[in-house]
């Protein structure tokens, strides 16, 4: 039975761990290509010149829809920003974010390919880049203060 507990709290250590295992600060933000919700093409060239937020998001995600609230909020603080939608399904998570009345700039990665190349395994969880897409900011879960310290990140 000691066995079994041991064992319990170790894997829950291991996932624990697997979960704070983040890209350095410093270093830059991987390549990526997605759509945006006109169907246009959006790239890390783009981002490059501009101190940017990137935020992993997704609709079903409660925590998520308080942070996406917040940055709304403060959107006229916030020159760059993408929210990245990871939902399985671009198109219906594309309407569900118009139904919910949110007007930010999106993004669909339905695989989490750049959250997970930066470590995240999570939503929701954010990074800043500065103007060589260098990783200055990255967080995962959203509490209270987070969207000013992206505000002051991105000054």
């Amino acid at each position: 039975m000691k066995r079994g507990k041991l064992t319990l709290v170790l894997m829950a250590a291991a996932l624990f761990l697997g979960q704070i295992a983040f890209a350095d600060v410093g270093q830059v933000l991987p390549k990526f290509s997605f759509k945006d919700a006109e169907g246009k093409t959006v790239t890390q060239e783009n981002l490059k010149g501009k101190k940017t937020l990137l935020v992993f998001s997704q609709m079903a995600c409660r925590q998520c829809r308080y942070e996406v609230k917040e940055l709304m909020s403060k959107k006229d603080q916030i020159a760059n920003m993408y929210v990245i939608l990871v939902d399985m399904n671009p198109e219906a998570a594309g309407e569900a974010w118009k139904t919910a009345g949110f007007d930010l700039p999106v993004l669909f990665d339905p695989d989490f390919a750049l959250g997970e190349a930066v470590g995240f395994r999570s939503t929701p969880s954010s990074i800043v880049v500065d103007k060589e897409l260098k990783i200055t900011v990255q967080k995962v879960g959203y509490a209270a203060g987070d969207v000013e310290e992206y505000i002051k990140a991105l000054q």
